[in-house]
């Protein structure tokens, strides 16, 4: 036997190809609408293109509305994490003299010292000291957010906070909110301290005016020195997510777009680089103390948001949360985790949990192992090693593969290009075998490159989306050669990745989707980087769907697309005929008890006109319709003009067979609903 090709895998002809892609989409392409009438009766055509929507169910329809949160483009601090302060562990090193770099002195005085003390520190290495000779002012430290764009603060209402400080003497600390530039004082709570040891003391501050750029200030006016090991500030319950610490601006916006799961990982957790500090056990407890780790998008973390609180999120919500591990823990602590999330308070970990507020089980059943990884023979040892403990606690849990991309078509698992990390599925191979071995089923995670229509993806200079498309099609059909019976698996996109988050990128994303929705082996499929501080992407991802600042959220036309898919998909999906399908065009239909819909994609720079065939079930029925695009290219949404690209409404209605000719606007998103309880 071929010991490089264990299966002697023969390379595919082209008709064999061809069929078995027919076979993946179940879209089929035909020569002429009078062949289509043998399924469906049809007038002449009019356009000389058709679609046939056929009563004819292939597949449920995957999870299609899903966005991934990572510590980049400050998806989490200054995003969607409520903490206001940027650097509230004073951990990174200093920026002005002795102060730790997201801080600067406030109320100026020559009498005021800092510096960053490593005596027993708070946590991490160091903490943040203020000495005062003397003076009858207020002096210290002020904080004004991510990268010093300001804090938004809303006159009236509640913002609460807790403070870490000790002192070897009495002394007073004034909290409060201030103006940019220290001479309007917005609110203000005056703390004593009493202790040469660490104590954590809660407080509480109630603006007197509004302000988008304001700051927060520690300060004393009494000799003596206080050191400040950690600082909390965030909005009362009113502006948090169902008393979460996440922003409840941003969260609504998460519902609104229709959420169907989120999934927290990327290069933060595995793929990139050293992430060994990436671990469960530093994310849980009380925020205050939990240790400062290093991370991958920051050399410091807090760990202030972590895993639970985007598994709360997640049940907050109402939807799947995937959390993603590094493939680098052991396996004692992943047995340890698996006790966290499930066991009762009969067990140490399950106590924990409770203790730390969650008394029922997290109901997370789908977990990723690493994220973008090389999956070879090194990366099979480990996740065998994890996936045997979980799989013994529970082989329902469905664990997924941290795959990376595919950008060209594969005719010999064992030898092929454009995979970037690996030329073999030989792991693959293996990791079907360990599934089947326990009786379990197995995703594989493959990233696709959106940038626009004509992205190629990371590593090919020529192709587009359509040939990424179709690479992961011979990847699904390579696992499927090399499963063994019985085996159980599914592909999932938990990355349509791109470098920018305009009109294009919402084309490109809909053509991904679109194409995916057809296709029964996939699962999952997930756009990244959900979210976006405006004017702060230091990390240099740039494809956020939701922006925000500081005071206010806004949605790019990514979002729109997930909305329109959210508002129109069904359950099932439908067979359809094209007559005139080409790679510039995508569709898909479905149906449930309540209607049909169907999507279109038109990547061309001209309108194509179609013969649409709903079939006679919808003779007369009105058609909803909701575009996007109609070729404007790389425009955007600002948070000036938050709807200049915004989906646009329209009605028509079919003949007395259910058909009608509809112009498909050149470069568009095209949603049609017909709902049978309005005819």
């Amino acid at each position: 036997m071929n010991q490089t090709n264990p299966l002697n895998i023969k390379r595919p002809n082209a008709l064999l190809y061809l069929a078995t892609l027919a076979a993946l989409t179940s879209i089929v392409a035909v020569p002429a609408w009078s062949t289509i009438a043998e399924s469906a009766p049809a007038a002449a055509p009019r356009s000389g293109r058709s679609i046939v929507v056929l009563d004819q169910v292939i597949g449920r329809t995957p999870t299609s509305i899903a966005v991934g949160l990572e510590d980049v483009n400050h998806e989490i601090y200054g995003g969607i994490y409520s903490q206001m302060i940027f650097g509230e562990a004073f951990a990174e090193p200093e920026r002005s003299p002795g102060i730790s770099a997201h801080w600067r002195a406030s109320g100026g005085g020559l009498d005021t010292s800092y510096s960053l003390v490593a005596t027993a520190p708070f946590k991490g290495k160091q903490s943040q000291r203020i000495e005062r000779v003397g003076g009858d002012t207020w002096a210290g430290i002020e904080n004004r957010g991510l990268n010093r764009q300001g804090l938004s603060i809303v006159a009236g209402k509640s913002y609460e906070g807790k403070i870490v400080l000790r002192s070897t003497q009495p002394i007073s600390v004034r909290l409060s909110f201030q103006s940019a530039d220290g001479k309007t004082i917005y609110g203000q709570q005056v703390l004593q301290v009493t202790s040469g040891e660490w104590k954590t003391l809660d407080f509480g501050l109630m603006p007197s005016q509004n302000d988008r750029h304001a700051r927060f200030a520690i300060e004393t006016r009494m000799a003596g020195a206080v050191d400040v090991g950690y600082v909390l500030v965030q909005p009362g319950a009113w502006g948090r997510y169902k008393n979460l610490p996440v922003r409840a601006d941003v969260a609504a916006a998460m519902e609104r777009q229709g959420l169907q799961a989120i999934r927290f990982g990327g290069c933060a957790n595995g793929g990139c680089g050293d992430v060994s500090d990436y671990k469960w056990k530093s994310m849980i407890g009380d925020p205050v103390q939990r240790p400062i780790t290093r991370g991958f998008w920051y050399p410091q973390e807090s760990n202030g948001f972590g895993i639970f609180e985007f598994l709360q999120l997640g049940e907050a919500l109402g939807i799947e949360a995937v959390p993603s591990l590094n493939i680098d823990e052991s396996a004692a602590d992943i047995r340890d985790l698996m006790d966290y999330l499930y066991g009762s308070a009969n067990t140490r970990w399950g106590a924990q949990r409770i203790a730390d507020g969650h008394p029922q089980p997290y109901k997370v059943r789908r977990i990723q192992l690493g994220n973008e990884e090389a999956v070879d023979e090194a990366y099979y040892a480990k996740f065998e090693a994890l996936a045997e403990t979980i799989w013994a606690y529970d082989r329902d849990i469905r664990l997924v593969v941290g795959d990376f991309t595919f950008e060209d078509v594969i005719e010999d698992p064992f030898s092929f290009t454009g995979a970037r990390k690996i030329k073999s599925l030989a792991a693959h191979q293996k990791l079907l075998q360990l599934a089947a071995k326990w009786n379990a089923e197995i995703d594989f995670d493959v990233h696709l490159w959106t940038r626009n229509i004509q992205d190629p993806g990371r590593i090919r200079k020529e192709g587009n989306l359509h040939g990424q498309i179709l690479a992961l099609d011979s990847y699904a059909s390579s696992l499927r050669a090399l499963a063994p019976g019985g085996a159980r698996f599914k592909v999932v996109v938990f990355e349509l990745n791109a470098n920018s988050h305009d009109l294009d990128r919402a084309l490109a994303n809909a053509y991904a989707i679109t194409a995916l929705q057809r296709r029964p082996y996939i699962d999952l499929i997930s756009s990244a980087n959900g979210l976006q501080v405006d004017g702060q992407n230091d990390n240099g991802w740039d494809q956020g769907l939701i922006f925000m600042d500081q005071g206010k959220v806004w949605v790019q036309p990514p979002y729109h697309v997930h909305r329109m898919i959210a508002g129109s998909q069904r359950a099932n999906v439908l067979k359809i005929d094209i007559n005139g399908h080409d790679e510039q065009v995508e569709a898909t239909a479905f149906q449930d008890a309540a209607g049909i819909s169907l999507h279109l994609v038109n990547t061309a720079k001209d309108a194509i006109a179609y013969d649409i065939d709903f079939g006679r079930r919808a003779a007369g029925a009105d058609v909803d319709v909701t575009m996007i695009g109609n070729d404007r290219g790389t425009a955007l949404n600002t948070a000036s003009n938050p709807e200049n690209i915004a989906p646009e409404t329209s009605t028509f209605k079919l003949d007395g067979d259910g058909r009608a000719t509809y112009e498909l606007p050149q470069r568009s998103f095209t949603t049609m609903q017909i709902t049978w309880r309005n005819r």
